[in-house]
């Protein structure tokens, strides 16, 4: 999942004309790991300290990273578990 400057613009639109709603980032962003999302919600909450968006931009924007890690965190522990799945089949073929 990439986040371009233009998207993070459209999720305070109405407030765009304030001048408090900058891109988070000035680059795309690849929202693809945990850690990747973390530090980009820590870089939307600096954006909101210093006064760059909304409050309101950085809810919305709280509430979807959070749901993406949610999502990132059950990806990661599905492909745990298959890998563990995998690894007793194999030990099951080996003691049969």
């Amino acid at each position: 999942m990439l986040i371009s400057p233009e998207i993070t613009k459209k999720v305070g639109e109405k407030n765009f004309m304030s001048g408090e709603n900058e891109p988070i980032y000035k680059y795309e962003k690849r929202l693809d790991s945990l850690k990747a999302a973390r530090q980009y919600m820590g870089a939307a909450i600096i954006a909101y300290d210093q006064g760059k968006i909304t409050s309101e931009k950085l809810s919305t924007l709280s509430t979807a990273i959070n749901t993406l890690i949610r999502a990132l965190e059950k990806g990661d522990i599905e492909r745990r578990m298959e890998e563990l799945e995998e690894l007793l089949e194999e030990k099951r073929r080996f003691t049969a």
